[in-house]
């Protein structure tokens, strides 16, 4: 049996989005996405901080053949606008409910007002172990006490 730390399971599998206002416009994780050919599960946490006037962010995922163009919406895999501060989301799925290899979220302001936003995808139940092996080379630090 393999036991492995959260930190070595989880993978930051596709760039993450960054910390930062949208205004009308969208943002997605990474060029190439979550390849999904190397994990079973792929995890998607959206934060919102400061929210104001009518402002509204969409989340969805997406899939692609080969991670760089073509990406079409995943039926049933968008959350319900969220249009309040400081609130957290989650899009989760497995790799057998997509019909092509890559997925990434991507969020939407479509209220025309400010939504400071960010997301980060993690994948889960790696293909080949340790899961971390995987991360993207925006990682630079793991610390596990």
């Amino acid at each position: 049996m393999f036991t492995e730390q959260l930190s070595q399971g989880l993978s930051i599998a596709a760039t993450p989005i960054q910390p930062q206002t949208l205004n009308n416009t969208s943002a997605s994780t990474g060029n190439g996405g979550v390849d999904m050919q190397k994990f079973r599960r792929a995890l998607f946490i959206v934060l919102t901080g400061s929210v104001t006037g009518g402002g509204s962010l969409s989340a969805k995922l997406q899939e692609s053949t080969d991670g760089s163009t073509s990406w079409t919406d995943i039926s049933g895999a968008a959350l319900t606008a969220i249009t309040a501060s400081t609130k957290a989301a989650t899009l989760e799925l497995r790799a057998d409910q997509m019909t092509k290899r890559y997925v990434r979220a991507t969020l939407t302001e479509t209220g025309s007002q400010n939504v400071v936003c960010a997301c980060v995808a993690l994948g889960g139940e790696a293909v080949e172990k340790p899961g971390n092996a995987q991360d993207v080379a925006a990682v630079t630090q793991r610390l596990v006490l």
